[in-house]
């Protein structure tokens, strides 16, 4: 469902569009008048002169003549709010098709709505109304007033047109009882978030020519628009740049980085050498997100004034099948640091960073290790660390892909996996001495990262280059997952499956070195 509301500048129409959007679950917000702001800090000026001068031989305009033929009465700059106006009807049409595909309903918020082809398009029209007077103030108030937008604004909504509408509400009355009524919202609340904090979003790309767009178009249609796009092109030789490059052009908060190719850490370090938001996210290039996702990232955050959120993932196999859906929207904030440490441990806090929303304050110089396996795990660890309130929403939000090819986590096992177990030791060290309360989640995380170290081997066994030199290292890692695992049983912090993992792997084991 479509919900088109409108109204004069003033009239209080997007105050109520934000009410509907806080109030509801399942609706995305599409604000014309922010499209517009986007537009004019993008490409639009250079777009709009293409088409006037290959079409009409008109022009050039520039970026105060373009804003200006919203208030202009002449008919050469009507004509070019024309060629806007149309520009900007396309654009909301792609950003509506693009939210149908998640099955929730739409708020379409514009002044010009009812002079506009997306009039048509709404299932349910409302419009807000109030005094000039009144509208004058607000809009003096808000600091944006411009001499000539009444008189535009009186053409925007003829009087006589009102009965196309499903309701016409007065803003200087109590409107929220209406509007709970039409959307049968039981426990309103008037806590409304504007989006006035910048999250950079550090996207790692190297050779995902493949995917590079879909995870890009994810992130221009965010209902959460003040982002900051960082892709760093991490040495790409294909036409990963290109993409981006194309992309960039149509949407201005895309920023690119080149460097050789260094890794996937590396990347994201430079990534956090240029951020300049409040909050920091991490995408991976071959993944999508739902349209409201650093919406509701953003409102967990700010609501519990949290260190780091994290959402629920979909995650998909290489087919793109997805492997695990549930319908939980528990939303945990966590602040006890014992509380914490054991939900890390247990893996119910996730040891990627791709599910999270950090404060930039508290990533501090916090970095990646370079070169190393598990570097999401051991940098969420450094940040978790650190912090003091945790915000765990279930909700899934994030479409995670199994890598095939490209990924730092399908390299060939080398020396580089014991740096695991160096971390694993450490984490141990670290929480015995200072949290001897958690002394289980740490032996837990201790067997669990030998244990994995044990299953990278075995599963790139055939193709390890120094098998024989790793014999030493891998028995001893063997043996300390023996000594540990009656422990693990006892604490029931082992599954069947694993036992039994855990000793083919011991049979295999002794074959390959008898």
């Amino acid at each position: 469902m479509i919900i088109g509301i409108t109204g004069k500048s003033g009239s209080g129409k997007s105050t109520a569009s934000s009410y509907i959007n806080a109030n509801l679950e399942n609706v995305l917000y599409i604000s014309v008048d922010n499209i517009v702001e986007e537009n004019i800090k993008g490409n639009i000026i250079e777009k709009v002169n293409r088409e006037l001068k290959e079409k009409y031989n008109m022009g050039p305009y520039g970026r105060v003549e373009i804003i200006d033929s919203f208030y202009a009465e002449d008919d050469e700059h009507k004509f070019v709010y024309e060629i806007f106006k149309k520009r900007l009807v396309e654009d909301t049409r792609e950003r509506i098709n693009y939210y149908k595909k998640t099955g929730k309903d739409i708020i379409v918020d514009w002044f010009m709505l009812e002079v506009s082809e997306l009039f048509d398009d709404c299932d349910i029209k409302i419009l807000f109304k109030a005094p000039m007077d009144v509208r004058r103030v607000r809009v003096i108030n808000r600091g944006n007033f411009k001499a000539g937008c009444f008189e535009k604004n009186e053409k925007s909504h003829d009087e006589k047109n009102e009965g196309l509408y499903d309701y016409v509400l007065d803003s200087t009355t109590d409107w929220k009882p209406t509007i709970n009524k039409i959307f049968n919202i039981a426990n309103p609340s008037d806590i409304v978030l504007g989006q006035r904090d910048t999250i950079s979003v550090i996207i790692p790309a190297y050779n995902c020519e493949k995917y590079i767009k879909s995870c890009l178009e994810s992130l221009k249609h965010q209902t959460y628009r003040n982002l900051e796009i960082i892709v760093v092109n991490d040495g790409s030789t294909d036409n990963t740049l290109k993409i981006c490059e194309e992309m960039q052009y149509d949407d201005y908060r895309i920023k690119i980085i080149n460097q050789e190719n260094k890794g996937v850490s590396a990347a994201r370090n430079r990534g956090l050498e240029e951020v300049t938001g409040k909050y920091i996210s991490f995408v991976d290039a071959d993944d999508v997100l739902e349209p409201d996702m650093y919406e509701i990232m953003y409102k967990d955050m700010y609501l519990n004034t949290a260190d780091v959120v994290r959402v629920g993932a979909y995650v998909h196999d290489r087919s793109g099948n997805i492997r695990h859906i549930y319908n939980d929207n528990t939303v945990l904030v966590i602040e006890d640091k014992g509380d914490i440490i054991h939900k890390f441990s247990k893996g119910e806090l996730s040891i990627a960073v791709w599910d999270k929303l950090f404060t930039k304050r508290i990533i501090g110089d916090t970095r990646f290790r370079e070169n190393v396996y598990q570097e999401d795990t051991m940098f969420v660890w450094d940040i978790l660390k650190k912090s003091n309130k945790v915000v765990c929403d279930k909700r899934q939000l994030y479409h995670y892909i199994k890598k095939s090819d490209g990924s730092l986590t399908n390299k060939i096992f080398d020396e580089w996996n014991f740096e695991l177990e160096k971390y694993a030791e450490d984490f141990y060290d670290y929480i015995v001495n200072n949290y001897p309360d958690n002394k289980e989640d740490a032996e837990l995380f201790y067997f669990n990262s030998l244990y994995f170290i044990l299953k990278r081997y075995m599963r790139d066994l055939m193709f390890v280059k120094d098998n024989m030199n790793y014999k030493d290292r891998i028995n001893v890692i063997m043996k300390k997952v023996e000594e540990m695992l009656p422990l693990m049983i006892e604490n029931n912090s082992v599954s069947e499956k694993n036992i039994n993992n855990i000793s083919d792997i011991k049979s295999k084991l002794l074959q390959l070195w008898r």
